[in-house]
């Protein structure tokens, strides 16, 4: 396992007739439990410093949330760099893990200017002042230009698209996006998509209750959360549920995961040219924060590239006495959530078809660890 955990999926296939059936999934994510090893009995401020050198991935997001459950300031400075990385890795499972699936050649060089520009930016806030304004708009020229050469269309004009546009685009576009969502469509089975139920983009003071209440309660729930007994999801379906094309995009299936992710992608990237949440922090979409205080506990949340992140503290003095983090993968890979009902009871032409289905929906739910894919019958595994 590595040190930031490790996903194991595997599928059971039945054989009718000419067709197969995954008829179970079973999912174990193990997690090393890093917080509550190098965290408990630290000072906030030596507590801030190990989970920023320790968490490789979101490592902007996690630092972020960190202070925020410590009680620690967060600068305007801070949620643009987590709104930077949010969207280089929204990029990522498109260009890195979708495009080659299906052998479409992505502009990998764009993609590493951007990812440049927005590490540098990151850094730069620590190391010197510079002007924040300047560095949003070059950033969000990188990015509104690199998702134009991927779908043929600006971030903007995505947004507003209407299921017949929509449609349009997908037919007829040469756009890399487009044809990888073709492939997809080819190739799949034709199921519409379940979803668990979403979390909402901000969470209310009731819901972080109940989380805060159920972490407290009950040690396994940041390993197999549910709210109201039922499993949840966060993510690019959560942030777009109230936008006209969700539910076509469910409709879709495989397909309209990363239909949702692209239309997700587009709102981030926008969001960075949105004057009102240059000015105001509490206004800027992508990272929300909110506290619940129950006795020396503060719980803390922000919205990542995969979703809804939880950091909850409790402060004994000067000293940290718990420490629990709640992270997308969580919620996304319990056992009896979204990649059980996007697989389980579907059909399939052949056990491989099966297989690659599995690892594109694990694709599309985007897990912030490794994972790996096998089949009973084929002993096949993906890393």
């Amino acid at each position: 396992m590595s040190l930031n955990g490790q996903l194991d999926i595997k599928l059971k296939l039945n054989q009718q007739d000419s067709r197969y059936y995954i008829t179970q999934l079973d999912i174990s994510l193990s997690r090393p439990n890093l917080a509550q090893q190098v965290i408990i009995g630290q000072s906030p401020k030596m507590a801030l410093e190990r989970i920023s050198h320790l968490m490789s991935v979101c490592q902007q997001a996690q630092t972020t949330a960190a202070k925020l459950a410590l009680g620690d300031s967060v600068s305007h400075d801070d949620i643009r760099a987590v709104q930077y990385e949010n969207i280089e890795q929204l990029f990522w499972r498109l260009v890195i893990d979708l495009a080659p699936h299906f052998a479409i050649d992505m502009p990998l060089s764009h993609f590493s200017k951007l990812t440049q520009a927005t590490r540098k930016a990151a850094k730069q806030k620590v190391i010197q002042k510079v002007k924040q304004a300047e560095d949003t708009a070059s950033i969000y020229q990188l990015a509104a230009s690199f998702f134009q050469q991927l779908s043929r269309v600006s971030p903007q004009e995505f947004l507003s698209f209407k299921q017949s546009d929509f449609q349009q685009w997908l037919a007829k576009s040469n756009a890399p996006i487009s044809q990888c969502l073709r492939a997809i469509i080819s190739k799949e089975a034709t199921k519409e998509l379940v979803k668990s139920k979403l979390i909402p983009p901000v969470p209310t003071k009731a819901l972080l209750k109940e989380i805060a209440t159920a972490i407290t309660a009950n040690d396994t729930f940041i390993h197999t959360p549910t709210l109201a007994q039922q499993a949840c999801e966060t993510g690019s379906f959560s942030n777009i549920q109230s936008h006209p094309l969700v539910e076509y995009f469910s409709e879709m299936g495989i397909a309209g995961r990363f239909a949702a992710r692209l239309l997700d992608l587009a709102k981030q990237i926008e969001l960075l040219n949105d004057q009102a949440c240059l000015a105001n922090n509490s206004l800027c979409g992508v990272l929300t924060c909110n506290e619940v205080n129950q006795s020396n506990k503060r719980i803390a949340w922000l919205q990542t590239a995969r979703g809804l992140l939880i950091h909850m503290a409790n402060l004994q003095g000067n000293k940290i006495s718990q420490y629990s983090i709640l992270a997308p993968t969580e919620w996304n890979f319990h056992p009896q959530g979204s990649l059980e009902k996007a697989l389980v009871n579907t059909h399939y032409p052949c056990e491989q078809s099966a297989i690659d289905a599995a690892k594109l929906v694990t694709i599309a739910l985007d897990p912030c660890i490794e994972f790996t894919l096998q089949s009973t019958n084929l002993g096949v595994a993906y890393a």
